[in-house]
């Protein structure tokens, strides 16, 4: 039985670290990133994602191709099309995006009212979260359009300023939680409550994996496997977020207590099988830090 126990545990750490040397070279490649023009063109090709939606609100459906590199690590570019086929807006050049997650395309109306409609992406971080990004057609400063990302904050400057984390690959919830025809979107994670035991064994394995990348890598591995061995506890409603004509604004205070009380009613009656939820606020400070500590191990940010 410990003998499984242990094949159980060293199974899980090389999943951790295919994750990891995945996430590396798709960050080492994002860096020398040089962005191309995608040709004008409806069809799908195995280099391409190509997703419909209403983006400038007029009623018909235009579609967004985000060309895919060769590699298949980062998107070379990001067209918006109408439906005759005119090019109608483009991710500015120079903007690193990761490469998306296969399928994970989904298409929201932000708000009910103005038609508009979003388009967001997952995209895998670790063993088994995601982080996701929304895009959309907006005027940029010269006036022309273009595609661009909706940010967590007015003054982003840069494209990690506007992605959502999941504690579960594809789990963020998008919703127009109160009925008001503006959209709200949480971002749930695991509360992971407590280490567990890992033998010696699977720390000398862990160590000898990564003693090439240095020990800093070395311990956050071994300080994940006890974390993950310790269980994930209950799900916590990490942030949430309205959108406001312009970007995602973080609900605070009474404004997150208001959304907190709906998404946990809207969780729970949805899966019955759904864990416990609770507050951010509710977190020790070991499980807070620890949530913490993975995101960034994971993205380097």
């Amino acid at each position: 039985m410990k003998n499984k126990r242990n094949l159980i545990i060293v199974l899980l750490i090389v999943g951790i670290v295919m994750a990891y040397l995945i996430l590396q070279n798709n960050i080492s490649s994002n860096r020398n990133s040089a962005v191309k023009e995608l040709p004008k063109t409806s069809e799908n090709t195995s280099d391409n994602i190509k997703i419909y939606a209403d983006l400038n609100g007029n009623g018909q459906k235009d579609y967004l191709v985000l060309n895919i590199s060769s590699d298949r690590v980062r998107v070379d570019s990001i067209i918006a099309y109408d439906p005759v086929g005119k090019v109608i807006g483009k991710l500015p050049d120079g903007m690193p995006i990761l490469a998306p997650m296969t399928n994970s395309g989904k298409v929201y109306t932000p708000n009910t009212k103005e038609k508009n409609q979003f388009v967001s992406f997952d995209f895998s971080i670790g063993p088994h979260s995601s982080e996701t990004m929304f895009f959309g057609l907006f005027k940029l400063k010269d006036n022309s359009m273009g595609v661009l990302p909706i940010c967590l904050s007015e003054n982003a400057n840069e494209p990690s300023a506007c992605l959502f984390w999941s504690g579960e690959i594809g789990e963020l919830l998008v919703r127009d939680l109160d009925n008001d025809g503006v959209i709200e979107v949480v971002e749930t994670v695991d509360e992971y409550p407590k280490d567990g035991p890992i033998t010696t064994d699977i720390e000398k394995i862990i160590n000898e994996e990564f003693k090439d990348l240095g020990q800093d890598v070395a311990d956050g591995m071994t300080r994940i496997a006890k974390r993950e061995q310790g269980g994930r506890g209950n799900k916590v409603i990490w942030g949430l977020y309205r959108y406001n004509g312009s970007w995602f604004e973080n609900q605070l205070g009474k404004k997150y207590d208001k959304y907190y009380t709906l998404a946990k009613e809207y969780l729970e009656s949805s899966n019955p099988n759904y864990p416990e939820v609770m507050r951010k606020s509710e977190m020790s400070t070991s499980s807070l830090d620890y949530n913490e500590f993975m995101r960034k191990f994971w993205t380097h940010r």
